[in-house]
């Protein structure tokens, strides 16, 4: 005898498929994730090779004198250089301590050794390659015992950061246009600074480009590990993903 589906069954099967399109979706929403964060990491791999051997970057000395010739803009280069180093630590810290007054735990914990991977990758790096500034004038827009420009610190601190709370913002907001408003702001900032750093030749293009490919492989890191069911998932969010 066939069984006639009532009203109450058909809501339970359009929940139930509901239920399994989210998973999907944030299954692969995960994965692409973890691939940018793999690709960024391969990125810096790449460029701390090329750099490393000595290779010529291509695009260096064009985009270096483009930039350098823009010195008439030197007080806007230099906020914008500020901006996008001093404050962004104190708001990465505040950010772990958000989450962890939060009960965000593992979370935070995963934003912290990201923060500390980032700031001991980036040091560790200019340290062992000791790529000279292309150069540094009058020491202007330098931070004191960073004579080395490999990688920018200021590009892959800006991005990891920054990114590290969009992301978390898109989770917990549903309102599009404060998640576009953010987004669009973010990256109009991160461009500035990165045009600064070069326009007060305190960097080559190339020590940028990596800056951004390590912020890109924390950030895809952090989406994997803070995911839907990932390990710094506790206790779960109920917020929209």
């Amino acid at each position: 005898m066939l069984h006639r589906m009532t009203p109450a069954d058909r809501r339970v099967r359009q929940q139930e498929g509901k239920a399994l399109d989210s998973s999907q979706r944030s299954d692969r929403n995960a994965q692409a994730w973890l691939a940018l964060g793999l690709v960024g990491i391969a990125g810096l791999v790449i460029m701390t090779i090329l750099v490393g051997s000595h290779v010529v970057i291509p695009f260096d000395k064009p985009f270096l004198d483009l930039a350098s010739s823009w010195s008439s803009l030197d007080p806007v280069w230099n906020l914008f250089s500020t901006l996008g180093n001093l404050p962004m630590i104190p708001i990465g810290l505040g950010f772990v301590v958000w989450l962890w007054w939060k009960g965000r735990h593992r979370e935070a914990i995963v934003v912290f050794l990201l923060l500390a991977a980032a700031t001991a990758t980036t040091e560790g790096l200019k340290v062992l390659l000791a790529r000279p500034r292309p150069v540094v004038g009058s020491g202007a827009n330098i931070i004191p015992g960073t004579e080395f420009s490999f990688p920018s610190g200021h590009s892959l601190e800006d991005v990891m950061i920054l990114g590290i709370i969009g992301l978390k913002l898109w989770r917990r907001l549903s309102s599009q246009v404060i998640r576009w408003l953010y987004i669009v702001l973010a990256a109009a900032f991160v461009v500035v600074v990165e045009i600064s750093r070069v326009a007060l030749s305190t960097h080559y293009p190339s020590d940028m480009l990596a800056g951004i490919f390590g912020g890109l492989a924390a950030l895809g890191l952090y989406a994997w590990f803070s995911r839907r069911g990932g390990w710094a998932d506790r206790p779960p969010e109920s917020e929209p993903r």
